[in-house]
């Protein structure tokens, strides 16, 4: 196995600061889920406009 492999091996602490943690993948996401809540809230209120 490579050097610092194995069972004792340890992530690092990120350097980021405590409100930074929300990145873009994040908010894409966030924005995507949002959006696909809409679209089903939508579909089954009027179902006959999504047939």
């Amino acid at each position: 196995m490579g050097a610092g492999l194995g069972a004792g091996a340890r992530l690092r602490a990120t350097r980021t600061t405590p409100g930074a943690s929300m990145n873009a993948w994040l908010w894409s996401a966030a924005a995507l889920a949002a959006g696909l809540l809409v679209y089903l809230v939508a579909a089954l209120l009027r179902p006959e406009d999504f047939s």
